[in-house]
């Protein structure tokens, strides 16, 4: 009984996941529900999972997330200066990090209809070796506050 159980939920899982309109990005590496995605995220440690999730939602300090926003100007790549840093020029374009993603994945450079065939934990190993967020965060998000109260102050003035 336990395992029809299981086993009705992880189909409603799937058939819920296949029928979203929302979660674009995420959707494009994770095409469907599955264990080995769960099972790899749970052998993770805290900040590991984080940049991993904020990777694969699109939700990052990628520079063109945070312009998205209105916290900076210029969403340029800082690493090759060639176009707009988002998930997927990160992932897939960035010719300053053509080597690490060949080592890696086993290709300079990729479409990002193939994001789901790369398994997780490979890309997680491209996002630690890419230190691309090994940044000091906290002083950016420390800027970024001061920008916010700045214009808070502007506005009401």
């Amino acid at each position: 009984m336990h395992e029809a159980i299981r086993q009705w939920a992880r189909r409603n899982h799937r058939d819920r996941w296949k029928r979203m309109s929302t979660c674009r990005q995420a959707r494009q590496i994770l095409d469907q529900p599955s264990e080995s995605h769960r099972s790899t995220c749970c052998q993770l440690r805290r900040n590991e999972i984080h940049q991993l999730i904020s990777v694969v939602t699109g939700h990052s300090t990628l520079k063109g997330h945070l312009h998205r926003m209105g916290l900076i100007a210029d969403p340029t790549c800082d690493l090759c200066g060639n176009e707009v840093e988002d998930r997927n020029h990160f992932l897939c374009r960035c010719d300053a990090l053509c080597l690490q993603r060949l080592t890696i994945f086993g290709a300079a450079t990729m479409e990002p209809c193939y994001l789901s065939e790369i398994p997780l934990r490979l890309n997680l190993e491209f996002i630690k070796k890419s230190k691309r967020f090994d940044k000091d965060t906290g002083g950016l998000i420390r800027k970024l506050k001061l920008n916010l109260e700045s214009l808070k102050w502007a506005l009401l003035a």
